[in-house]
């Protein structure tokens, strides 16, 4: 193959073959998915200018295909986190933005952010494992509120009326993948003329969206040196990516001399941060132990294992390594070494009521319902709100047969909103148990049709089961009614029975970047 003068002085020939290749696929994935992406607007889109209503549709619509295409993360401790952070920040800003804000960590571990229309932000796991306090990770999130406030994909929008479909497709794929190989390919090929001048723009909007990310930072009550810190960190773990897969550099273009006009927005806001210290949020002591359950659950076991040993020789000092570890001799199946291991990190940490959660579920999968009870009362004692602890309550109750005990405990944390597949089928069991059969088909139907890997045949069966339980209810029958014709739409779109979402014409499945 022969390669372009220029190119052979950077890559080598099967360097050049491989990038092509992964180029190819995500090219072509990349037109299907961003091209169907927006014909569900208008078919006169290009020429409009985009609304924030416009914007939450998109955003409702890519999130619902980010579910099929990610391996997001459900555990309610990390999800609680990461959006208690984030709406931290949010309800910090001086004017209110017309978005729901929701945050997801997905499953992988190559750092990366990044945000969507409508107030979907997206951290991979990776991109939270390397930070040391919740002032960095805080600055992650500060950064993609700050693309959202400058509506900076919405301007694209605007900036491609005279641009087609395709060139416009090529322009969002650029703004959600920013630098990467792929998506610049994809620019490349659509743009053609008008590549350099977008590279710009995205270089700028970057630059803006650090400007409003270190304002909303410094309003939230945090350091702005953990801005400058986090970036470094992005920085020096630069080489961790893959080509084929982005990282925060490639979607965050610029980085390297942008560090040198964070810093200089650090010594700015500096003088100014003893104003919203008052702001501080409460709980960022508790970022370690979110970082543990990261690395304790999800990163690799033998990697985890000398990661936690590690810190626990320098000296563990709140606990969080402890915790990490258990959970690995959890995965494991040591869960003897795993208690122990929970024990430790409470002598550290007495008072913790995620501590003493984890080790509760620990002791109820060990077969010992009673010091499961005993810890979970400690736990709920010392903070009543703690949702995790109501949730495992209601299954120690449920396991010893005492349903109505186990569903006071479930409503207590759903009303609270632990919201996991998990609790809506085991509510669904003890409501069966309790001959209440209309809510037993709702929540199983519900169950089915939001877990992980959905099976929309028994989503189905128990939903329209629940609909002719609950006839004159109407409450009810609007919110099943809707969730089936929901998952009604989801399965024509898999057939190709219509044009809408995200199938792709000719072929027999559906296609996402």
């Amino acid at each position: 193959m022969k390669l372009h003068p220029n190119t052979s002085k950077c890559l080598t020939t099967c360097n050049i073959c491989h990038w092509r290749f992964k180029r190819f696929v995500a090219i072509f994935v990349l037109t299907a998915f961003f091209s169907s992406l927006l014909s569900f607007i208008a078919p006169g889109y290009s020429h409009a200018l985009i609304s924030n209503v416009q914007e939450k549709k998109m955003g409702e619509k890519f999130i619902k295909v980010a579910r099929k295409r990610f391996n997001f993360i459900e555990d309610d401790e990390i999800v609680k986190y990461i959006n208690d952070v984030g709406h931290h920040i949010v309800n910090s800003l001086p004017n209110p933005l017309p978005y729901n804000f929701r945050f997801y960590v997905i499953d992988n571990s190559i750092p990366n952010a990044f945000a969507v229309p409508g107030g979907y932000i997206f951290v991979h796991r990776g991109i939270i494992e390397i930070m040391d306090n919740e002032g960095e990770i805080a600055s992650i999130l500060a950064h993609e509120i700050g693309h959202i406030q400058a509506r900076h994909i919405a301007k694209r929008i605007e900036r491609s009326k005279f641009l087609n479909i395709a060139m416009l497709a090529g322009m969002l794929a650029g703004m959600f993948l920013g630098g990467g190989a792929a998506s610049q390919a994809l620019i490349r090929g659509s743009m053609a003329t008008n590549m350099s001048m977008q590279l710009q723009h995205s270089r700028q909007d970057e630059r803006e969206a650090d400007h409003r990310g270190m304002e909303n930072l410094v309003r939230a009550g945090y350091d702005p040196q953990c801005m400058y810190d986090a970036m470094k960190k992005v920085w020096n773990n630069k080489w961790q990516s893959g080509v084929d897969i982005p990282d925060y550099l490639s979607t965050h273009p610029g980085l390297g001399e942008r560090l040198v006009y964070i810093q200089g927005l650090v010594q700015v806001k500096k003088k100014v941060v003893g104003l919203y210290r008052s702001n501080r949020r409460k709980g960022q002591e508790l970022f370690p132990f979110i970082n543990a359950i990261l690395w304790g659950k999800y990163h690799d076991m033998q990697a985890a294992e000398y990661h936690f040993r590690s810190l626990i020789a320098r000296g563990d000092v709140d606990g969080s390594a402890h915790l990490g570890l258990a959970l690995v001799f959890e995965r494991e199946g040591k869960i003897t070494e795993s208690i122990t291991s929970l024990e430790k990190a409470l002598q550290e940490k007495p008072n913790s009521p995620l501590l003493l959660t984890s080790l509760a579920r620990l002791y109820f999968k060990a077969n010992n319902t009673g010091k499961s009870l005993e810890l979970l009362g400690k736990a709920i004692k010392i903070d009543h709100h703690f949702r995790e602890a109501y949730y495992r309550l209601g299954r120690c109750y449920e396991e010893l047969g005492q349903n109505r005990l186990a569903l006071e405990n479930f409503k207590k944390a759903l009303g609270m909103g632990y919201k996991t597949p998990q609790l809506k089928y085991h509510m669904g069991i003890v409501y069966g148990r309790l001959k209440q059969l209309a809510p037993a088909h709702e929540y199983l139907g519900f169950y089915y049709a939001d877990k992980e890997r959905p099976n929309t045949k028994l989503a189905l069966y128990h939903l329209e089961k629940a609909l002719k339980l609950y006839e004159g209810n109407q409450s009810h029958v609007e919110v099943i009614e809707d969730k089936i014709r929901e998952i009604k739409g989801e399965e024509k779109e898999k057939t190709g029975k219509t044009k809408k979402g995200f199938y792709l014409p000719g072929s027999s499945r559906y296609h996402y970047f």
